[in-house]
């Protein structure tokens, strides 16, 4: 059966590994907003399925990257969801499974978050020109947004040319970075068009009402930036600040009022201090961030650091204020969540102080843009089943939501729901990214019509996307050929000691295998039937001879390597030519140098000794030969695992 070749490349380069998959899926809820680059911020529902759309990546460092996505419309329905809300406010509701970026650089379920949790933010601001910009995490410096998307579209000649070059705005909208938007031009080329273009447009009455309109639509968002930008609020507090001081006020305010309605308005601000909570704790806030706002302020630090010296020399005020302080801070420090607070900002106050960048920025302001949190973590059942949607991100395998934070991208191919279909409802053709698929047995009713039953799902002259390594460009989905098991993967058991997939469904106590030792995080998986494996068997060996893979190499030798021990008192250039002897490699995927130097490579290739073969492996982004697994290459993914079936058919070769 094949299925729609559109969606596929020609094949340019010989083949010569194998990629071993399972089915899995996680997906958003479709009122959930996804920040695209043009500038809009959409409903994941709305998103045209399979239309390309521009979004904000971000790869494990923490830097942020413009990468393009594929919408995959309604995957399929839940009933039951996670809601997780933010430091921010804001909430996203999910499935149990899916993955949120932490600022470490790993993801974690969104049904494992706990409140706490540091997630990678995305954090935007316009700057006074009006072009947007963004925070990368890795170096926390502000990048042009339109600079990356034109470096992306033009490369570096668009840094390197030696003529001053600008991107123009086709649509004149600065806040629409999408790459196609924007047109590489000579500085003077770009200022003799707007130019000549004005004079010409200011004659059509349609150009006029469309610059209007993107006026006011620009202008419009721009308030919505500015008002959340901290800069542009002191700002505009200095110019009313600098109008106080000049009198145009004095009139209006202050020379009006007596002293009695003085004393009237204070007695009732007095009482609405100690009857409205929800006022009170407001303006305590507002005073608070006010307060913070004048501290920035050098000619407000000046007076008061010299109002403070006048007082500090009253005994009586000092007196005071040691008493104030010591019961206020013995009162704090009776708080567990305050001295929790206080314990992590100093770990990232010390940590933060270590880095290159404490002399460029203050802690603070670096405090504010560090991260998002995890406020509350919420499963909730629905009485209906509802639809959720996917998106594939084909470079970074994540994608910002609006919120702020980045989520890992969703299934990189369209959910094929029963097998026995080759049609979605509405006629079109069902795509997948994997070149082979090998049926299953049915965890529902046993059904077997298609256990072991292998589909072709694209002819041998054409490859796909079916890897999702990051910064590769497909370079290995062009070499590889990707076979999926269809498989639940990985496990819960309930405390009714039932066994639950990650959409919630059951699987049956015959369907599953206990694993001697957990695979990133889980110790029971979906096993694979023994016609999965007879008819995965009876495919690599014709794979292997149609394009010449050795199927020993791979998953096989590091099997084979498991079992392997070091011996002890070895001096470190004899470490290192015992791992080279035996095949080992450095965190770079290649034999360590012979040089009685312990670094990062001989470190990595220690660790390797006795780990799974299935863990991810350096070899791979080198295009080493042979059969491997998904999570050889991708550190987030969990097929296939070496279930004792699977190792005992690998090893027959």
């Amino acid at each position: 059966m094949f299925l729609d070749l559109d969606e596929y490349f020609p094949v340019d380069f010989k083949k010569t590994i194998i990629y071993l998959h399972h089915t899995a899926g996680s997906c958003f809820v479709g009122d959930t907003l996804i920040d695209l680059v043009d500038g809009r911020s959409i409903r994941i529902d709305q998103l045209i399925k399979g239309d390309e759309y521009w979004v904000y990546g971000c790869d494990i460092f923490g830097n942020v990257k413009i990468t393009k996505s594929i919408a995959l419309g309604e995957t399929k329905k839940v009933n039951k969801i996670v809601e997780i809300t933010l430091d921010n406010g804001k909430k996203e509701r999910c499935t149990l499974d899916h993955k949120f970026m932490l600022r470490t650089g790993e993801y974690k379920n969104a049904e494992n978050l706990v409140a706490g949790d540091s997630l990678m933010p995305l954090y935007k601001r316009i700057d006074k020109r009006g072009y947007e910009e963004l925070k990368n995490n890795y170096d926390d410096k502000w990048y042009k947004t339109h600079q990356l998307s034109g470096k992306l579209k033009y490369g570096d000649y668009l840094y390197k040319n030696t003529k001053i070059m600008v991107l123009h705005h086709i649509d004149f909208n600065k806040l629409n970075n999408d790459p196609g938007n924007l047109l590489l031009m000579e500085q003077n080329e770009h200022i003799k068009f707007h130019s000549e273009m004005m004079i010409s447009n200011w004659s059509n009455q349609e150009w006029i009402d469309k610059m209007k309109n993107v006026s006011i639509n620009n202008m419009k968002i721009l308030k919505e930036k500015q008002a959340k930008d901290t800069n542009y609020k002191k700002f505009l507090s200095d110019k009313m600040k600098e109008r106080w001081e000049n009198g145009e006020f004095d009139y209006q305010i202050g020379s009006t009022i007596s002293d009695e309605h003085k004393e009237k308005i204070s007695e009732s601000i007095k009482i609405k201090w100690k009857e409205d909570k929800d006022w009170s704790e407001k303006t305590r806030e507002n005073i608070s961030n006010k307060s913070k706002e004048q501290w920035q302020d050098s000619d407000y630090k000046k007076r008061m650091s010299e109002n403070s010296k006048k007082l500090w020399k009253n005994e009586e005020y000092r007196n005071k204020v040691f008493k104030f302080d010591k019961d206020f801070n013995k009162k704090l420090w009776e708080n567990d969540e305050h001295r929790r607070k206080i314990s992590e900002n100093m770990k990232n106050y010390h940590k933060y102080k270590k880095s290159d960048l404490f002399d460029k920025i203050t802690y603070t302001e670096w405090k504010k843009t560090y991260n998002h949190k995890v406020i509350k973590v919420d499963i909730i059942e629905l009485d209906n089943y509802i639809p959720v949607y996917d998106i594939y991100v084909t470079e970074t395998n994540n994608f910002a939501l609006s919120s702020g934070i980045f989520v890992h991208n969703c299934r990189p191919d369209y959910v094929v729901q029963a097998w026995n279909k080759d049609q979605n409802e509405d006629g079109s053709l069902r795509r997948i990214a994997v070149s082979f698929v090998i049926g299953g047995k049915s965890t529902r009713d046993d059904d077997s019509s298609w256990d072991g039953v292998i589909v072709r799902c694209f002819p041998e002259s054409q490859w796909a996307w079916h890897l999702g390594a990051q910064n590769t460009n497909g370079m290995f989905d062009k070499i590889s050929i990707g076979i999926e098991i269809c498989n639940y993967g990985p496990l819960t058991k309930s405390r009714t000691g039932q066994f639950m997939t990650y959409v919630n469904t059951v699987v049956p106590d015959d369907q599953v295998v206990a694993l001697d030792k957990p695979f990133r995080g889980f110790s029971y998986y979906h096993k694979y039937t023994d016609n999965q494996l007879s008819s995965l068997r009876e495919l690599l060996l014709y794979l292997s001879g149609r394009f010449g893979i050795n199927l020993k190499m791979g998953l096989q030798e590091w099997i084979n390597k498991e079992s392997l021990i070091m011996p002890n008192n070895l001096s470190i250039l004899d470490q290192q030519i015992w791992l080279n002897q035996n095949g080992f490699v450095g965190k770079d995927g290649y034999s360590l140098d012979e040089d009685g130097v312990w670094g990062e490579n001989s470190a990595w290739a220690i660790q390797s000794i006795g780990k799974s073969a299935f863990e991810f492996n350096p070899l791979t982004l080198n295009g080493y030969p042979g059969v491997w697994s998904h999570s050889s290459i991708r550190t987030d993914k969990y097929d296939i695992c070496g279930q004792p079936n699977m190792i005992q058919m690998l090893k027959s070769f």
